[in-house]
């Protein structure tokens, strides 16, 4: 991938290395939606995206995220 900016690449690529907000993510599947979540303390999950080629799901409220889910 070619990026032609006049920005300086420090400034485009802060935060790149920095996994810290990913830590604890798990890929689930979740009622048959495969989506990326983080475990909570109290063992649900918080949706943080969605990993479907399907539209119709990202318009289904139960997989937006920022929801809450128990897997059984």
């Amino acid at each position: 991938m070619m990026l032609y900016t006049i920005i300086p690449l420090e400034v485009v690529l802060k935060g790149v290395d920095d996994d810290a907000e990913i830590k604890g993510r798990e890929i689930i599947t979740y009622q048959g939606v495969v989506m990326e979540a983080t475990r909570q303390n109290d063992g649900k999950y918080r949706i943080e995206r969605i990993l479907s080629i399907d539209p119709m799901i990202y318009l289904d409220a139960r997989f937006q995220p920022g929801n809450i889910i128990t897997l059984i």
